[in-house]
């Protein structure tokens, strides 16, 4: 990070849109440069944590690509304003000899392309503005140049005069528009103050009330209020023991891996190969109800599994549908876009794993007694069950739970968390067994990005072939074409997961013996009981 101080000229003071001191025309900028690289967007984002606008930089050869949608996801997603910058104008007007129209239409289409990006995932949109296109250096003309050098005020010595091609190109813009002055002067005018900024990015920052002492300092940017932390990054220890580098793709694992052995430890690294996280869930209601008896016997769960409707898990990633909804809101949302009952859309009893996930707990019952006191047991062991599915104890996702009947014992302590909690984990594994198990593969969205005569391409993949991928595709261009992989969606691998013979089985048979779990699936019989 960088800090520029800018003075900006009295008479561009007027355009600044928010609120500022007339009188003072100095303002400090600290820059934040993150990796422009798609593998590594949780560095963007940690970085976009910590500021309040966005310059998005893009070539104007190359245009919008993977990685920098994915960048004004992200600040959209963080409520950072971004402010377009268009670099190397020099490669089209002199080595690419591109027409004044063609020229034209480039900056058109990236504008374009920038500004759907915004309207579709944001709320600002901007005009294109007035592009004009003059080509009197890129032709060679020097005094058609210099004509227009004269009509931009702009003073060159007599050894300028002398340049042509590309130096003079050079020299007048760096008299007439200075790239320094010109993107420092965009940042002060089109992106936000922290005092501006801050009073729309509150809520994301605090997640507590609204009107309380912590949040009130942070809309107003207060000095003088309490201190305050804010994690913008965490990094996970395993409970399995294995120290696991996860990263977004090939590159960023490399550079991971590179600054373990070469600027931290010091010392070769022994590694495994590449291991894919893949998801579990369910592809049709379950066959039977499924009924689990607590350790005493005395408390009886009978629950059946179906697959969330299409979209559904999306939405609840998108946060369209959260646990800290409003009840009735997110109801009618669930019924009128994914067709759910309105009564058992009220009744959703949580989200998982971790509270969060894409998956739902749904109380079907009617008119059963002392179910409230065992609800945070069950939420408990449905937590605990859709963390480690019955598959590979890989993460569940896309599936919903019904509880259509309980049994309990009349006297409390004989229905404590010890007795339901493992009950509820039980009967939630026979009901994924009995509803077709399946595995979720991760896919990537490739662009592949080409050098001189090549051409575009883009495409997906599963992420289980990508390991290597980018050196072969090198290797095969001879370093003509540059792949960008960044995830899209989940996709279910075809075949039976109970059976080790077919692909999808002997991966599942592979994670169990890589995670020290037993051999072969845990058969029906563990966890369904019998009335």
């Amino acid at each position: 990070a960088i800090s520029l101080y800018h003075e900006l000229e009295k008479e561009d003071m007027k355009y600044i849109k928010q609120e500022y001191d007339p009188e003072n025309n100095h303002f400090l900028i600290n820059l934040i440069d993150s990796p422009g690289h798609v593998d590594f967007s949780s560095e963007v984002t940690a970085a976009l944590r910590v500021t309040d606008g966005a310059l998005v930089v893009v070539d104007c050869v190359s245009g919008v690509c993977v990685q920098t949608e994915t960048v004004l996801r992200q600040a959209i997603g963080e409520r950072i304003r971004p402010v377009l910058f268009m670099n190397k104008m020099d490669l089209a007007l002199l080595t690419l000899q591109l027409e004044a129209e063609d020229l034209y239409q480039t900056f058109q289409r990236i504008i374009e392309n920038v500004n759907v990006i915004v309207g579709t995932y944001g709320e600002d949109d901007g005009p294109m503005g007035n592009i004009q296109i003059f080509q009197a250096c890129m032709t060679k003309t020097k005094e058609e140049a210099l004509g227009l050098v004269e009509k931009l005020n702009v003073k060159l010595t007599s050894e300028d005069k002398d340049l042509e091609g590309k130096p003079l190109l050079k020299t007048i813009m760096r008299k007439w528009l200075p790239a320094g002055d010109a993107m420092l002067q965009m940042i002060v005018i089109h992106l936000p103050s922290p005092v501006t900024a801050q009073k729309y990015r509150a809520e994301l920052l605090y997640e507590g009330p609204t009107d309380d002492e912590c949040c009130m300092a942070v809309k107003a940017c207060d000095p003088k209020g309490p201190l305050m932390m804010y994690v913008s990054k965490m990094c996970i220890i395993e409970e399995s023991g294995e120290h696991i580098i996860a990263g977004a793709g090939e590159l960023h694992l490399e550079i991971c891996l590179k600054d373990l052995e070469e600027d931290h430890a010091g010392i070769p690294i022994v590694k495994s190969e590449p291991v894919v996280s893949y998801r579990e869930t369910v592809s049709e209601e379950s066959s039977i109800m499924c009924l689990s008896k607590s350790p005493n016997k005395h408390n009886r769960l009978f629950m059946k599994a179906a697959p969330l409707p299409d979209g559904c898990a999306e939405a609840i990633d998108k946060g369209d549908i959260a646990p800290r909804q409003e009840l009735k809101e997110r109801a009618r949302f669930m019924a009128d876009k994914f067709d759910f009952d309105i009564g058992e859309a009220r009744k959703v009893w949580c989200f998982g794993p971790e509270g969060t996930g894409p998956n739902l707990l749904m109380d079907c019952t009617k008119a059963v007694q002392y179910l409230n006191e065992i609800k945070d047991s069950v939420v408990a062991g449905f937590q605990w069950a859709t963390k480690e599915g019955v598959l590979c104890e890989e993460n569940m996702r896309g599936a919903r739970f019904n509880i259509y009947d309980v049994t309990l014992h009349a006297d409390a302590i004989h229905r404590g968390g010890g007795q339901i909690i493992p009950t509820a984990r039980r009967v939630i594994y026979a009901s994924a067994l009995t509803a077709k198990p399946a595995l979720l593969e991760p896919v990537y969205l490739v662009e592949i990005q080409p050098c001189g005569h090549c051409r575009w391409a883009l495409g997906s993949c599963c992420t289980a072939c990508n390991p290597g991928f980018t050196a072969d595709l090198r290797s095969n261009t001879g370093g003509q074409a540059f792949p960008q992989c960044v995830f899209d969606h989940w996709q279910i691998m075809q075949g039976d997961a109970m059976d080790p013979a077919t692909k999808v089985g002997g991966i599942v048979t592979a994670t169990r013996k890589r995670k020290g779990l037993k051999e072969g699936i845990p058969p029906l019989d563990n966890f369904l009981d019998k009335l």
